[in-house]
């Protein structure tokens, strides 16, 4: 889904030792930039 989204290409799926993340995802493609997100202002 992310790769479609944003035109990038799987290269390789790594597993990790995290019980939340079980994989990282290595995709190659245009860099593409997220939302910053601030703890210090309060939800709505």
């Amino acid at each position: 889904m992310m790769a479609e989204l944003n035109g990038w290409d799987l290269i390789r799926i790594e597993p990790t030792n995290d019980r939340t993340l079980k994989v990282k995802c290595v995709f190659k493609g245009k860099q593409t930039s997220f939302m910053e997100y601030n703890d210090d202002q309060p939800s709505e």
